[in-house]
Parts: structure tokens; sequence; C-alpha cells
């Protein structure tokens, strides 16, 4: 919270990318922030239906212009 107060921005308006279901997108989701994560086996985790689950980072900057 520190950190986006110090920038300037609302959490809505901050995307995390990480790759574990409950230490990065249950943190981002904590904060509330847009959680995205990242599944490069192609495991398919389970993750809440307001993470976005992607392949590679490559389907990131798509993402981030919504």
């Amino acid at each position: 919270a520190a950190a986006l107060a110090a920038l300037g921005e609302a959490p809505d308006a901050v995307v995390h990318v990480g790759d574990g279901v409950e230490a990065d997108a249950g943190g981002a989701r904590a904060a509330g922030l847009r959680a995205v994560l990242v599944d490069r086996a192609g495991l398919r985790p389970v993750a809440p239906a307001d993470v976005t689950v992607i392949a590679s980072l490559a389907a990131l900057p798509a993402l981030v212009q919504q």
C-alpha cells in the first residue's frame, strides 16, 4: 500500500504477475491488485475466477491494455 501511495496509483490500476496461486495471486488479491498467473508448464492450476491465467508473458501486453 505504501509503494502504491508513493507512486500515486490506486490498487485497481496495478497488475501483479506471478506463477504461484497462493503466494502471488492470493497476495495480489489481498492487496486489491489485479492478479495474473503465468502457467508456463501448462499445469492448469485452479485459480479464483478473478485471476487471469496465461501461458506466457507474451500474452501480458494485450491484458494490460484492457
